[in-house]
């Protein structure tokens, strides 16, 4: 019996001093499931690239037995991005008839292209041509950070 109380106290007094001591307070945590939030970069579109017109000319030519007419739009894109430019350019013959051209071409910032674009007018005799025309340019694309959440673990 006296070994029996002997071990109960030591026990005791084992139990005193680890709860005195702290030394398994450090191994428990508090853990739970937190709404946390998070920043993630998202791309939008806001208007169009700027560029201006820096020259158009139109011509006609002579070619495998053909009239063939022509134009040409230099554009310049005088913004910091790079981007897809369409020149869409409408023929349109004396007698009425016409023809509507797209061509695209990538313009780094701040350079310029030419949109060469042709088609056959007459076979026989040279015509007055029309040449109409307009570019499209592409969207800006522009990143802001969005502000997300997500459920996570959160142990302290």
């Amino acid at each position: 019996m006296k070994k029996e109380i002997i071990s109960i106290f030591f026990t005791l007094i084992l139990i005193l001093i680890i709860l005195i001591t702290g030394c398994q307070s450090e191994d428990i945590k508090t853990c739970e499931i937190m709404n946390v939030s998070y920043e993630e970069p998202e791309e939008y579109q806001e208007g169009t690239l700027a560029y201006e017109i820096t020259s158009t000319y139109k011509y006609t030519n002579f070619k495998d037995n053909a009239i063939i007419g022509g134009s040409v739009v230099k554009v310049k894109n005088t913004d910091t991005q790079s981007g897809n430019f369409t020149v869409e350019v409408t023929f349109t013959l004396a007698n009425g008839t016409s023809k509507t051209l797209q061509l695209e071409q990538m313009i780094p910032a701040g350079e310029s292209k030419d949109f060469k674009q042709e088609t056959i007018v007459d076979t026989e005799i040279e015509e007055n041509i029309d040449v109409g025309g307009s570019v499209i340019p592409p969207a800006k694309i522009l990143t802001k950070n969005v502000t997300k959440y997500r459920m996570e673990e959160v142990c302290y």
